[in-house]
C-alpha cells in the first residue's frame, strides 16, 4: 500500500525533529481510488488534534507520488506487544490492558464528535479499521490511534464502492460484514476485540479461514474471555461481553460509555496505571534495543507491507552531509522555511536483490548438446544427407518422450479456479449442499467444473438454486440481484 520512512527535520542552530514519512507506492500513485483514500487520511487526520491520535504535520506531492508527514512514535503497536506476551507466556496485566483501550476510546470519541471548523458541521467520522496494528504505545506511556486512511465521514465526497468491505476481517462486527450502514458502535466492537486479544492472546472464536471467521462472527456464540483466562476479573469480562455484543443495540452506545466502564474498573483494582506505569510495561515486554533505539516504528512500518518477513537490520546513519543528500525531493517539501528532511530508513529500502545467474534449463541445455555429434561426422556421403532432413519430424513426434538423463518440464494444467459470489442485498449460500454462510463471502477455491449454488433470503422470501461453471485457473464471478426480480 505505502512505504513508511523514519525521517528527520533539520533546521538552523542544530534544530532536529524525528517524524515519519508515509509515501504511496509508485504503482498505486496512478490508482485514483487509492489516492483519494490517501487524501482522505490527510484531510481528516490533519484536523484531529488530540493527545491520543497521531498528529499529521504535512501532506504533499513529489516525484509523481504523494506523501504524508506525521508524528513519530518510538514504541510498539499493540500487536507486537500481544505477540511478545504470548511468546513469553506472560499475560498482560488486566488493568494495563483496560487503560490502553480506555485511552484509545478517548481518542476515537474525539474523532466521532469532531466538528468541521470551516462549516461548523459534525463530520460524523468513524474509523472502521481499528485493530492492534493501529494503536501504538510510546516509550513515555502515551497511547496513539493511527491510520485514518479508510475512515468515513458522513459528508465526504469519496464513497466506498457498494458491497466492498474494508478493514481487517477479524475485528469487524456483524453489521460491517453484512454491508449495513455503520455508526460509531463499529469502533466500539473493534476496540472490544482488541481488548479481548490483549487479555487472552487470541480471538473469541476458533477459525482459521476467512470463510469460517465470517461464519463465526455472524452466527456462532463467542468464547468468553474467562474461558481463555480464568483469573480475569468478573467485571472486566462483563465489559468485554457488552462491547462485543453481536447486536449493536446491546453494545455500548459510544466510546465514551465504553471508556467510563473501563475507568471505573481500573479504579476498583486500586492499581496505578499512569503514563509511567504504561511505559514500564512497554519496556518490560518490548525492551528497547540499545544498538538500534529507533527500530520499533520501522519494524511496524515494514509489517504493513511485508507482514510475514522481518525487516533488515537498521544500517548505521551516514554522516550529516550524507544524510542531507538522502533527503531527495521529499526533503524540501515537508516543512518550509529552509528546513530539510533526511530519510533514515524505511521498509521501502528492500534487501539487496540477489544478482544470481539465471537458473539452468535442464530441457533446453541438453537439447543444444545433442546435435553436435552429427556435425563432426567426417563422412560427406550423399546418403547421410537425407537423414538429417528426415530427423526433424521424428524428433518432433518423440518430443514428449524422456531423453536419456533429461527430465522434461511437466505441463501443468490448473484444475482449480476461484469463485466469487455477490448477491444483493444478501443471501445465505449453500455450495454443493455445504453451507458457506451469509454474503458477503470471501472468494472460494474450487475444482474446475459445474457446481450448484442454493441462495436463500428469508426477508424477501427467496430460495433459488443456480449452477455455475468454474473454469480452471480463472476467476469466476456469480452475481444475483434478488431485488431485480
Amino acid at each position: 500500500m505505502a512505504e513508511v520512512f523514519l525521517a528527520k527535520v533539520e533546521g538552523p542552530m542544530g534544530f532536529e525533529k524525528s517524524l515519519v514519512l508515509k509515501r504511496i507506492l509508485p504503482h498505486l500513485a496512478e490508482n485514483e481510488q487509492f489516492v483519494e483514500m490517501f487524501f482522505t487520511e490527510a484531510r481528516v487526520a490533519a484536523q484531529l488534534n488530540h493527545p491520543h491520535i497521531v498528529q499529521i504535520f504535512d501532506f504533499g506531492q513529489a516525484e509523481d507520488t504523494y506523501y504524508l508527514a506525521m508524528e513519530y512514535i518510538d514504541g510498539p503497536d499493540l500487536r507486537a506487544l500481544s505477540r511478545r506476551s504470548v511468546r513469553g507466556k506472560e499475560p498482560l496485566p488486566p488493568a494495563f490492558c483496560a487503560k490502553v483501550i480506555a485511552a484509545a476510546c478517548e481518542g476515537l470519541a474525539f474523532a466521532h464528535d469532531f466538528v468541521d471548523s470551516s462549516s461548523g458541521e459534525p463530520l460524523g467520522l468513524i474509523h472502521r479499521d481499528i485493530s492492534p496494528d493501529n494503536i501504538l504505545l510510546s516509550r513515555q506511556g502515551t497511547v496513539k490511534v493511527v491510520d485514518f486512511g479508510i475512515a468515513k465521514a458522513a459528508n465526504q465526497s469519496h464513497k466506498t464502492t457498494t458491497g466492498l468491505i474494508k478493514g481487517k476481517l477479524a475485528y469487524m462486527p456483524p453489521e460491517q460484514l453484512q454491508g449495513m450502514s455503520l455508526d460509531r458502535r463499529v469502533d466500539v466492537y473493534s476496540l472490544g476485540m482488541v481488548l479481548y486479544e490483549l487479555l487472552t492472546g487470541t480471538y473469541p472464536f476458533d477459525a482459521n479461514t476467512d470463510v469460517s471467521m465470517m461464519q463465526a462472527i455472524l452466527y456462532e456464540p463467542q468464547v468468553s474471555a474467562a474461558t481463555r483466562r480464568p483469573e480475569l476479573p468478573t467485571e472486566l469480562v462483563r465489559i468485554l461481553g457488552k462491547a462485543l455484543a453481536k447486536e449493536r443495540e446491546q453494545r455500548y452506545a459510544d466510546c465514551i460509555a465504553f471508556q467510563t466502564d473501563l475507568e471505573r474498573f481500573i479504579r476498583s483494582t486500586g492499581e496505578s496505571v499512569g503514563a509511567r506505569d504504561l511505559a514500564q510495561v512497554v519496556e518490560k515486554y518490548c525492551p528497547r534495543n540499545p544498538e538500534s533505539p529507533r527500530s520499533a516504528p520501522i519494524e511496524r512500518a515494514a509489517l504493513q507491507t511485508l507482514p510475514e518477513h522481518p525487516p533488515p537490520e537498521t544500517p548505521a546513519p551516514p554522516s550529516r552531509r550524507g544524510r542531507i543528500a538522502l533527503g531527495i525531493a521529499l526533503g524540501g517539501l515537508v516543512l518550509a522555511a529552509g528546513t530539510g528532511v533526511v530519510l533514515v530508513r524505511g521498509p521501502g529500502t528492500s534487501p539487496t536483490p540477489v544478482a544470481a545467474a539465471p537458473p539452468p534449463r535442464p530441457v533446453v541445455e541438453p537439447a543444444a548438446v545433442a546435435p553436435p555429434p552429427p556435425e563432426p561426422t567426417p563422412e560427406p556421403t550423399p546418403e547421410p544427407a537425407p537423414e538429417p532432413q528426415a530427423a526433424p519430424p521424428v524428433i518432433a513426434e518423440k518430443a514428449p518422450e524422456k531423453p536419456p538423463g533429461v527430465e522434461p518440464a511437466p505441463v501443468r494444467v490448473p484444475q482449480k479456479g476461484k469463485l466469487t459470489i455477490r448477491v444483493r442485498p444478501y443471501a445465505t449460500v449453500f455450495l454443493d449442499g455445504t453451507a458457506l454462510g451469509q454474503t458477503p463471502l470471501a472468494p472460494v477455491t474450487l475444482s474446475a467444473g459445474t457446481h450448484t449454488l442454493r441462495l436463500i433470503n428469508r426477508d424477501l422470501d427467496k430460495d433459488v438454486t443456480r449452477t455455475v461453471e468454474v473454469k480452471p485457473g480463472q476467476p469466476t464471478l456469480f452475481t444475483l440481484d434478488f431485488q431485480a426480480d
